[in-house]
Formats: C-alpha cells, sequence, structure tokens
C-alpha cells in the first residue's frame, strides 16, 4: 500500500510538471487568459497572434482566434484600452486574406467591430496607427492606388485621402500624417506623403533613396527620419533625415548609407534614434551622421517599441524569439520563445 502511495504521488508530481510546461492556447469566446498588461505579437509563421503577461512572462498562443487572418499585417492598441485593432490582408502575397481590420475586446475574447478594406487591398506591415482615440492606416491595391484612412474607434470611417503609389509605412504624430511611399516594385519613384492636422490634402516631398518602409519623428516633431531599405537583396539600405517637415522650407540634412539591406523599424526613445535590422539594433546618431550596433549583434530583427524603461523587439520573418532590453544597458532582460511579427504593449 506504501509503494502504491509513493508511486500515486510520484506520476502527480511528473503530470504537473507536463502541465506546467505546456503553452496554453486560447479557446476563443471568453476573456482572454491572463489579466494586467501585456505583449501582443503577430505570429506571422501561423498567422495569429501570441499573448505575453508581463507580469509572469507566460505565454498564450493562438490568443485570438477570432480575429485570425490569412495573412496578418498589424496590430494596435488604444490607451488604457482593452481593444486591439488588427489588421490583415496582404494581397502580393496572399489573395485569401481578410482584407479588414478587425476591433478584438480582450475581456469577452470577441470581436466587437470590423471595417472592410474590399478585396484586392493591401494594408503593409506597419500600416496601423493609433493617436487619440482614432484608428489610422494605409492599403494599396495591386495596381498602386494608395488611400489613407482614419476611423473611429469603433471603426466606423471619418476621412479617406488619395495619396497614390503603394505606402509601405506611416507614421502619426498631433494629428499630422507621414506616409512613405514607392511608385511600384521597381522602386524608380519614391516619396513621403504628408497630410498636416486638419488637412485633406496630401503634399509629396520627393527622395532619391530607394524603398523607404519606415519612418519616426523627432520628439520636437520637426525632423522626420526615414529608414529606407534599398533594393530588395541588395546592400543599399540607407537612412534620410528630414528637417523643417511640416514647413514648406523642408529638406533633407542627413542620408546615412548603410552597408546593408535594412527591412526594419525606426523610432525615436528620449531623443534618440534606433532601428531594427536583419543583423541587429541600431543606433543612429543625426550629430556625427553615423549608426552603429548597440544589442543583438548578428540577430534578424522587426518590430520595436519602448515603455518604462525597456525595449520590446519582435524577430523578423522566420524568427522564433522576441526580446526585451533594459534601455539603460540595453541588456537582455528576457528572450521568449515567440515567432516574429508586428507587435503592441497593452496595459
Amino acid at each position: 500500500m506504501r509503494l502504491i502511495k509513493i508511486l500515486s504521488f510520484c506520476l502527480f508530481i511528473i503530470f504537473f510538471l507536463l502541465s506546467c510546461s505546456k503553452v496554453p492556447t486560447s479557446p476563443g469566446g471568453g476573456a482572454l487568459p491572463f489579466e494586467g498588461p501585456g505583449w501582443y505579437v503577430i505570429d506571422e509563421a501561423n498567422d495569429s497572434v501570441t499573448g505575453v503577461s508581463l507580469i509572469t512572462f507566460q505565454i498564450y498562443r493562438n490568443i485570438m482566434p477570432e480575429a485570425n487572418s490569412a495573412v496578418m499585417a498589424d496590430i494596435a492598441f488604444l490607451p488604457d484600452s482593452k481593444i486591439a485593432y488588427i489588421a490583415g490582408g496582404y494581397t502580393s502575397w496572399n489573395s485569401e486574406g481578410s482584407h479588414d481590420i478587425k476591433a478584438f475586446d480582450l475581456s469577452s475574447g470577441t470581436v466587437r467591430y470590423t471595417y472592410n478594406i474590399g478585396l484586392g487591398n493591401t494594408i503593409p506591415s506597419g500600416g496601423l496607427k493609433e493617436e487619440a482615440n482614432k484608428i489610422y492606416t494605409v492599403f494599396y491595391s495591386d495596381s498602386g492606388n494608395g488611400k489613407f484612412i482614419r476611423l473611429s474607434s469603433y471603426l466606423g470611417l471619418e476621412k479617406t485621402i488619395s495619396i497614390g503609389g503603394m505606402p509601405q509605412g506611416l507614421t502619426v504624430k498631433d494629428g499630422n500624417i507621414f506616409i512613405s511611399c514607392i511608385n511600384d516594385y521597381s522602386y524608380a519613384t519614391n516619396w513621403v506623403s504628408i497630410i498636416p492636422s486638419g488637412y485633406s490634402t496630401a503634399e509629396r516631398f520627393f527622395i532619391t533613396n530607394k524603398n523607404p518602409v519606415s519612418s519616426c519623428l523627432s520628439s520636437d516633431g520637426n525632423t522626420l527620419y526615414l529608414l529606407c531599405a534599398g533594393d530588395w537583396g541588395l546592400k543599399y539600405g540607407s537612412i534620410v533625415m528630414i528637417t523643417n517637415i511640416l514647413y514648406p522650407n523642408r529638406g533633407i540634412k542627413n542620408v546615412y548609407q548603410l552597408n546593408d539591406f535594412i527591412l526594419g523599424k525606426i523610432i525615436e526613445i528620449n531623443d534618440r534614434i534606433f532601428f531594427t535590422s536583419s543583423n541587429g539594433l541600431y543606433e543612429y546618431d543625426p550629430l556625427l551622421n553615423n549608426a552603429s550596433i548597440v544589442a543583438l549583434n548578428g540577430k534578424n530583427l522587426n518590430d520595436i517599441d519602448f515603455k518604462d524603461g525597456l525595449i520590446y523587439i519582435t524577430s523578423g520573418w522566420g524568427g522564433t524569439e522576441c526580446y526585451i532590453l533594459n534601455f539603460s544597458t540595453f541588456e537582455i532582460t528576457k528572450t521568449l520563445s515567440v515567432n516574429g511579427g508586428m507587435g503592441a504593449l497593452a496595459d
């Protein structure tokens, strides 16, 4: 009898450890399995969303199944909101994308609102933003014809502006809109579409650097930094620094050429400029017009975010890890087994 009790106890311990090691998933149709601050990352390999509790660092895969799309582009949250906005539909890669934006309620585990952008349209990675309880996005058709739209928090259409070409990235600050664009995949023409707050037309500022994929503003909103990937597979990536971006006397102050193809994201953190790449995390110094790797050397990186002294970075396509870094030291505080894609932080 004593031996049976010992064996039963051992089996209990084994099953307990196995259950703890399993990464849970959300079955859908109910509140998500964790509360509090989280990091939500689009799993590009499986076209789903992975949630990470920033309290326990437990990982929850396929956490929003009702919002899944054949191809998922971006994710955003309104501040202090329990609503995730998820964009889907890359027609260039997969014509079966959902071609819409869904508002997913974390509290109930259901999709509350949907805005359909129409079959044949593509929302680019990094093409979904939020500000002041508004949702902003850009998209284009197979023939170009790029458009910018502003939506309410319940995904009601408020404004549509034609910008032409193929928008690649979107930056929003104080109602001012900046959209990096190309004419097509020949990259023969490249520009930034500028829509000042309250305006209903876009003004183009042309650049010679190819394939601007991401942008960010200086803290004072006066300077726009463009991250240009260059030609696919060729080492012509660059940083373009445009001053007085909202004024007629805007102009290019610096161009820094990188010996690499840079398909990442650029961000301003505490008056410093950082960008991700296929080779690590760079910092760009506008005074010296120079860039150098500060962390994750040799890592293929994608999205980047910052909150409360920590930097959150996702892997590039095919990557299986995401990272949390200390901003002061650039040391890794957490490495998480999460497939790469666009990410968003939420309280």
